[in-house]
């Protein structure tokens, strides 16, 4: 429950301005006012989907305690209350909040010239009009794209979800807000229906976490129908056959991995270096953390020069010939924007991304619109279509996974929670060494992967990690058919046999349970392998020839 008190002196209105909004309230539900103009009163009612109370009086602490007694009879989500400007009317509604752990927000009663009725009137009207308008603000509040919905324990019983506003920011990012709910919250208000990723939702920061499902809103509808027609004509542009696999087969001169400090994010990217000439691939490319609205461009600017300065070309020549998007969360692909603004994306860039799963979020359509612009090729990024070779995709085998598990055009879409689970699982091998980059693969997606082909034993081949989900234990899971042999097993056993070097890409404390305890533990104190792009200065470069790491 949330408390909102008016407060002022003695006879300035407060009476007649509440009488006006629960009058203003009525005739919008009814057709009809509800009290006498000056009369005091409690009331409670439903106000689209919320309960309501309101009482006008609150000059004397005899009257304070009869409407904090009725609203605790009443139950509502809103209540809104008359104070005086200090004394025990105050200390008794502030102590009230305090007790029932309510939200307090004080509204100052407007004061007009005593002597001119008609002004104050006009005050106690636009006071009444404008906190109505704050209680539409937080029953609707403004409307945000769920990205992500990530547990924050293995039990599942918090979860950390992202929303993101559905228009841009002068700087060219949306409103982003990060809340933790627990299992009790994960349902709209009003609903029985469980938020997934994907919604739209009405939300309001000063709400209590309140959600309300906003599939109808015309801003939805248009991204939707935006994000459906451009995947559409996208997937038309997607290359098959061995001449989208092909890589070149000129003799590796070195091969360094950059991994670039973003904040709360993935930026990777591999250089190969040949005697004549060069490739950069990449995956992933964060240049925005959403959660401290921080800009780390410049440290993946910093990158591409020192890249442009180890191949000897200009940074207007630089070129990302591979780009390998994980899965379509926020903190994964937003800096595709800013590299299509350098250049370093372009039309000959061949861009690796599940154009089947859903995201129709402002940012993600933004994207589709600049690639399909510079007419990139697309590569459907699951095992069947690369099982051998230079980069190979453990995961995931289809196309497409759903809340329910069906076959379309002979295909199957299996089940999984989230994004998150239909990441792709990249393993590239370069000059005799595997780097493996799982995204944000939870526990229900690592073992989907380990019960099939492409991963089975791939893994214990591995050099290089990318740690999966910015080091929280639901990407670091115990599953068995990984420990199977070892004499004591441990989570992701089959992964750690070879690693010479863990790359951890996030920053710690982001939200809850990251980093884990569990996975410093593992990678860092057990094995030693473990690297954070936190501590770098812009990036880290990994040297594949010698596992050397270095300060970039």
């Amino acid at each position: 429950m949330r408390v909102i008190a008016l407060f002022g002196r003695g006879n300035v209105g407060k009476t007649h301005c509440l009488g006006h909004l629960i009058n203003l309230m009525y005739q919008e539900m009814f057709g009809h006012g509800c009290l006498i103009e000056g009369q005091d009163k409690s009331v409670t009612f439903e106000y689209h989907g919320l309960r309501i109370t309101i009482c006008t009086w609150g000059d004397t602490s005899e009257d304070e305690k009869k409407n904090l007694d009725y609203i605790s009879c009443q139950t509502p989500d809103i209540a809104i209350v008359a104070t005086r400007t200090k004394g025990g009317t105050v200390e008794l509604v502030r102590q009230y909040c305090e007790r029932k752990g309510c939200s307090l927000k004080w509204v100052e009663k407007y004061v007009a010239n005593p002597e001119d009725a008609s002004e104050q009137e006009y005050m106690n009207h636009l006071q009444a009009r404008q906190i109505l308008e704050y209680i539409r603000d937080v029953i609707e509040g403004h409307l945000y794209y769920v990205d992500c919905i990530s547990a924050i324990d293995v039990e599942g019983k918090r979860y950390h979800v992202a929303l993101f506003g559905t228009e841009m920011t002068d700087e060219g990012f949306p409103r982003s807000f990060s809340i933790e709910l627990n299992e009790n919250q994960m349902h709209y208000f009003a609903s029985e229906q469980r938020i997934k990723e994907d919604d739209f939702v009405w939300y309001h920061p000063d709400s209590n976490h309140m959600m309300r499902l906003a599939s109808d809103a015309p801003r939805a509808n248009e991204l939707r129908r935006e994000s459906q027609a451009l995947r559409q004509e996208l997937i038309k542009l997607e290359v098959n056959g061995d001449g989208a696999w092909a890589i070149s087969q000129r003799k590796i001169d070195r091969v360094k991995s950059y991994h670039v400090k973003v904040g709360h994010g993935n930026c990777s990217l591999i250089l190969i270096k040949y005697e004549i000439g060069y490739d950069l691939w990449m995956v992933d490319c964060s240049t925005y953390d959403y959660l401290t609205r921080c800009d780390y461009s410049l440290n993946l600017l910093c990158c591409l020069k020192c890249i442009a300065e180890e191949v000897g070309v200009d940074m207007k020549n630089l070129h990302v010939s591979r780009f390998m998007l994980t899965h379509t969360h926020f903190d994964h692909y937003n800096g595709l924007r800013y590299l299509m603004n350098y250049g370093v994306v372009d039309g000959n860039t061949l861009v690796y991304a599940n154009l089947h799963y859903d995201c129709a979020s402002a940012v993600w359509c933004d994207v589709l619109k600049r690639l399909k612009a510079l007419s990139c090729r697309f590569v459907e990024p699951i095992s069947d279509n690369l099982r051998q070779g230079v980069i190979r995709i453990l995961h995931p085998e289809c196309r497409l996974y759903k809340y329910s598990e069906s076959v379309e055009d002979g295909v199957t879409n299996r089940v999984v929670a989230n994004a998150n689970n239909a990441s792709v699982v990249y393993s590239i091998t370069l000059d005799g060494k595997m780097m493996t980059l799982p995204g944000d693969l939870e526990t229900v997606g690592f073992k989907e992967m380990s019960g099939h082909a492409p991963c089975q034993g791939n893994l214990s081949l591995t050099h290089y990690y990318v740690v999966s989900h910015h080091g929280s234990l639901n990407g670091h899971p115990d599953v068995m058919c990984m420990s199977k042999g070892a004499p004591n097993p441990k989570p992701l056993t089959c992964v750690s046999q070879n690693v010479k070097k863990a790359i951890l890409m996030g920053r710690n404390g982001a939200y809850r349970g990251i980093y884990s305890p569990s996975v410093i533990d593992h990678w860092g104190n057990r094995l030693g392998v473990l690297e954070y792009t936190e501590n770098a200065l812009h990036y880290l470069v990994l040297d594949w020839k010698n596992d050397k790491v270095v300060i970039g």
